[in-house]
């Protein structure tokens, strides 16, 4: 554990992110490494209980409760967008539930489209509106072809949850998700918070925490403490929240994506990870002031959750490998 300390301290020695918390989990044992500050002007320290916004691993929180829906007979995988969204994508009949969580539907990004207006707040940030950015254009492939991490996809997936169970996405995460598992700091934000504990985000040494949530809503706008990011995934993964059989078809894994991060393959809201250990499930996350990982070895014996509150550069990226690496296959 010691060498993970020294991994991320020496990152915020050579100031490529104010601080980091680590959550590391080996069998039973579980421990918090924080280093660094939450707060740059103040110099407040980064603790484990200061929350952060977990961006895409938003995704994996929205598949669960998606997921928990389908086991409840309340959704099916194969339910189409025009089905639960009429006239909301052009093709919409031809992309199912499955096509939303496996990024296979081969809609574009909507984040690709003015990003700046959306963080700043000039832009609306209404989920059909955003969808209506690209829902015009052709489809990068036919649906269920090929794979393409487009945050498109669970902004429609969002919209779908909504519909189906007549409550607010926020409520249903609160309800089949957080309360449930005991996550007491996370929840669906709409606008950054400043209530304490929570650290700052930095975008290359501007303070980014003021900047708009919602924008990224079902794609990317959970916010939560390390800690309980660990929690959702072990419980997961140790098949706590979902039958059997359909935790088996969430980390059925394809094995195109055009993620930036080595992925190894991409199921349903969760990717997967080699490792010279053997793989790892789990998301990575970046949003401007943070970058975010988790990862849970296949046995669930060991498993690392972290964030660093800078947006992701090249020598933070291998930072973070470092750090995933050890506490996945490290002594």
């Amino acid at each position: 554990m010691s060498s993970i300390r020294q991994i991320v301290q020496s990152g915020v020695d050579a100031q490529v992110f104010p601080g980091a918390v680590v959550v590391i989990r080996r069998g039973t044992q579980t421990r918090t490494v924080a280093v660094g500050v939450a707060n740059v002007a103040t110099k407040t320290k980064m603790t484990g209980a200061d929350r952060f916004q977990v961006a895409s691993l938003t995704k994996s929180m929205v598949a669960a409760v998606t997921l928990r829906l389908v086991a409840q007979r309340r959704l099916s995988l194969s339910d189409t967008v025009e089905k639960w969204e009429p006239g909301l994508l052009p093709r919409g009949a031809d992309i199912t539930i499955a096509d939303l969580l496996g990024q296979t539907s081969g809609l574009p990004d909507y984040t690709d489209k003015e990003v700046a207006h959306y963080v700043s707040g000039k832009t609306s940030t209404d989920p059909a509106t955003m969808v209506g950015l690209v829902s015009h254009e052709p489809l990068m492939f036919p649906p269920g072809t090929r794979s393409y991490y487009s945050n498109t996809n669970f902004i429609v997936l969002g919209m779908i949850l909504q519909t189906a169970s007549h409550r607010t996405l926020a409520d249903l995460l609160a309800g089949q998700l957080f309360s449930p598992l005991g996550m007491r700091s996370a929840s669906l934000a709409t606008s950054r918070t400043r209530t304490p504990p929570v650290a700052d985000g930095y975008d290359h040494g501007t303070d980014a925490t003021n900047l708009e949530l919602n924008w990224l809503w079902a794609a990317g706008g959970v916010v939560s403490d390390v800690g309980d990011v660990a929690r959702f995934y072990h419980d997961l993964l140790s098949g706590k929240l979902l039958p059997p059989a359909l935790l088996h078809r969430m980390l059925q894994m394809r094995p195109e994506t055009n993620h930036d991060l080595p992925f190894s393959g991409y199921g349903l809201g969760i990717a997967a990870l080699q490792t010279d250990c053997g793989p790892a499930y789990g998301a990575s996350g970046e949003v401007l002031g943070f970058t975010s990982d988790a990862w849970t070895s296949k046995n669930g014996d060991r498993a690392v959750a972290l964030t660093f509150n800078g947006s992701i550069t090249e020598a933070m990226n291998e930072q973070l490998v470092d750090v995933v690496l050890e506490a996945l296959c490290g002594p």
